[in-house]
């Protein structure tokens, strides 16, 4: 009975109207206060430098070499349109990831429902202002509309937002061959052929007019150069296993201030992640082929898409902390496509804890953190939470493996079932 009354209590729209306004609450709270937008606001600038040159001319030209894609420099230009109304950028771009953010809510309870969205909503707050100060809600929300779509049957518009998104981003890329190994189940015979047609748009799309607007095919492989370039970031987590070699062996820490990160050298460790993480994702491929015809599509899309994430998380070593945002709206739908609950409480509940933790890293703790490289000074606090925040990304990533293990053993062991309509 009192479950039953917490439910109806929490899938009233008042009540989730209330809880997001509070929520969003929170997080423009903390986007104001100094102990969070100190460092958060330092990209800031640069997008704002980005923006400027553009508006001058209406021309890349004048903007030169520089490490975002087309499709980022395209959304740095949105906030300026809040300075019409005398709003600053900055607060622009907050705003305006306050509005992609509720997108996100939106479309979570359009797929999933109340429980959904509410996993959603303290997935967001417990990320905290990061990614108001930041572009990885616009392609997130790409993704999720893309998932939106190709559930829907509609691969052409599907692949095209996941064209739009990895030319914000490129991690959305690992994403397509996902996409089209599942989509094989459907019952539209040319879908494959689509979504590709479809991501070749999107992805053609915002370079295209980069392009057309002064800028030049150097400077956009000039920055896809640059992030490999970077040096082994002191927040991923072969940076956390340098910090500890130092630690317990005494090993030299080699710092870098360089290509706009704070970094270690390593070589030998950037070079051994990078084959892991293609190792990774070739072998979650693989079984995403070989169980195609056994696992419901929408269910191996979204846990064979989260564990090529989580992988990145781990083995990525240009990683930096709003990149714990990627996998979050696969995290929201594991409900949606039968996962137990309990098993949804764990990870979700371990993701939560997680990104507080990394939250007392960067940017709370990021100060101090910093003296560790520049002047040696030991903090063993900060340390236990970004060793803590690294165990738990492990422990998640194990959770959704077993999970996806264990569908595929028990579909194969039963009898084939029909295929699957995406249009559903």
């Amino acid at each position: 009975m009192l479950v039953n009354q917490i439910k109806d209590f929490l899938g009233s729209k008042k009540i989730i109207v209330l809880g997001a306004v509070l929520g969003f609450g929170i997080l423009w709270a903390q986007a104001h206060h100094p102990s969070w937008s100190y460092h958060l606001s330092v990209d800031i600038g640069t997008f704002y430098q980005r923006a400027l040159a553009f508006s001058r001319d209406n021309s890349w030209s004048g903007v030169g070499p520089n490490e975002y894609l087309p499709g980022a420099l395209y959304f740095f230009l949105v906030p300026l349109l809040f300075t019409v109304v005398n709003i600053g950028y900055t607060e622009g771009i907050i705003l305006l990831n306050l509005a992609l953010l509720a997108l996100h809510l939106a479309l979570l309870f359009r797929l999933g429902g109340a429980k959904t969205l509410w996993v959603g909503l303290v997935l967001i707050v417990a990320a905290g202002p990061i990614l108001l100060y930041r572009f990885e809600a616009v392609v997130s929300l790409f993704v999720l509309e893309a998932y939106f779509f190709w559930k829907k049957g509609i691969p052409a518009l599907a692949g095209a937002l996941l064209g739009f998104a990895t030319a914000v981003k490129l991690y959305p890329l690992l994403l397509i061959p996902l996409f089209l190994i599942s989509s094989k189940a459907g019952e539209r015979k040319h879908f494959s052929l689509e979504l590709i047609a479809g991501f070749v748009f999107g992805l053609l799309f915002f370079p295209g007019l980069y392009l057309l607007s002064g800028g030049t095919a150097r400077e956009i492989i000039h920055s896809l150069e640059f992030h490999s370039l970077k040096p082994v970031g002191i927040e991923s987590f072969a940076g956390v296993l340098l910090i500890l070699q130092n630690l317990f062996l005494g090993t030299d820490l080699i710092p870098i201030n360089a290509y706009g990160v704070h970094g270690l050298s390593g070589n030998l460790i950037k070079e051994l992640f990078v084959s892991i993480l293609a190792i990774s994702v070739l072998l979650v491929w693989g079984v995403c082929a070989t169980a195609r015809k056994a696992v419901n599509p929408e269910k191996l899309v979204i846990l064979s898409s989260l564990m090529v994430l989580l992988f990145l998380l781990i083995f990525s070593t240009n990683f930096q902390p709003q990149y714990l945002f990627w996998p979050l709206i696969f995290v929201c739908l594991l409900l949606r496509v039968g996962v137990l609950p309990i098993r949804v409480l764990q990870i979700s509940g371990l993701y939560s804890i997680m990104l507080v933790l990394e939250q007392f890293v960067y940017p709370l703790g990021y100060s101090d953190f910093l003296t560790i490289f520049y002047q040696g000074a030991s903090q063993p606090g900060l340390f236990a939470f970004a060793i803590a925040g690294k165990l738990i990304l492990v422990i998640i990533t194990l959770l959704v493996l077993r999970e996806f293990v264990s569908e595929v053993r028990l579909r194969s062991k039963l009898p084939q079932e029909p295929n699957f309509n995406n249009g559903s």
